[in-house]
């Protein structure tokens, strides 16, 4: 009768094997990436008005005190501080002088809470959204401008909740009545929410697409290596799911809160970690279904092979039909 147990020599080796993936992976997370300060997508916000009605309207973010990148920053008096940048500028006011009356009136307005006007500015009664893609700041108020009334309305203090944030504003909840003097009077905006436009039920579609092609892959994987018993693929199958799930989970929190560029690299390191944790449970447990007993080196090699195949066809299925991904 055969012995299902591999030696102590083979167990210290694949040991000590993971352990360097494992603190080669650890290396990788914490390695300083060169950047300049242009390189890549830069996170954004995006705040999208409803019911503004037909009146003129310009809207900007007040942004945290120096929490605003260059060249996005506020006025100070002085030439070397000096900016006017207008979103859409498509549909911008040829009228420079007008255009410089609305960058005064958002200069002049004193936020009670010392937010500053980094002098970027929208006109959002012909385009309605405020679509701020350059270094959006973390902390932020939504201020609008309404120049035939001369007065503003003010939301509380917003938080980017995530690389891409979204807000939504429905202005019919905010009563304007109180601009009627023309003094640069200011009204609340009460009706700003988060926005999430995240399509669930497309994600779980290719969450279960990519599954069933990293599943049948691994296994096609496992018969070329002859592990073909029954309980053996069904421990393949197990593992590959909730490995599948996990990674998938991690992936998707990794993109809503980091740059879609950063995609490649962070999939790769997850994929290491798999691989680790399936050669680990492979090795302990697949020679009790497998009617033939291997080295454990043995089930790291094919556990390698595998996670290689799946992560190269994942990549350049990500490549080919990004709506997979």
């Amino acid at each position: 009768m055969k012995s299902k147990h591999c030696s102590m020599s083979d167990r210290v080796g694949i040991w000590l094997f993971c352990l360097l993936l494992a603190f080669v992976l650890a290396s990788t997370l914490f390695l300083p990436v060169p950047a300049s300060a242009d390189m890549g997508p830069h996170p954004s916000v995006y705040v999208y008005f409803e019911n503004l009605g037909e009146e003129t309207c310009y809207a900007t973010l007040l942004c945290y005190p120096g929490d605003a990148e260059p060249p996005l920053i506020a006025y100070r008096g002085t030439p070397e501080s000096y900016r006017h940048f207008v979103g859409h500028n498509d549909e911008a006011s040829d009228d420079d002088n007008y255009e410089h009356e609305i960058w005064q009136a958002f200069v002049d307005y004193d936020d009670p809470d010392d937010y500053d006007f980094v002098q970027w500015w929208f006109k959002v009664s012909d385009t309605p959204v405020v679509d701020w893609l350059y270094w959006a700041p973390d902390s932020f108020k939504i201020l609008l401008y309404y120049p035939e009334r001369n007065g503003f309305a003010s939301s509380d203090i917003c938080e980017r909740y995530a690389f891409d944030s979204y807000y939504t504003v429905d202005m019919s909840k905010t009563d304007l009545s109180v601009l009627q003097k023309g003094d640069g009077s200011v009204a609340y905006i009460s009706s700003v929410k988060k926005s999430y436009p995240y399509p669930w039920g497309k994600e779980l579609l290719s969450l279960l697409a990519r599954m069933i092609i990293t599943v049948g892959l691994e296994v096609g994987v496992a018969l070329l290596f002859r592990l073909w018993e029954k309980k053996t693929l069904l421990v393949i199958i197990f593992a590959n799911v909730v490995t599948q799930l996990a990674l998938n989970i991690a992936l998707n929190i990794h993109v809503f809160y980091h740059y879609s560029g950063a995609f490649t690299k962070f999939y790769l390191q997850i994929e290491v970690c798999v691989f680790v944790l399936e050669a680990l449970l492979y090795c302990l447990v697949l020679n009790k279904f497998t009617a033939k007993e291997h080295k454990q080196l043995f089930y790291v090699a094919y556990s390698l092979v595998a996670n290689t195949i799946s992560f190269l066809v994942g990549i350049g299925l990500a490549y080919v039909i990004p709506s997979l991904f």
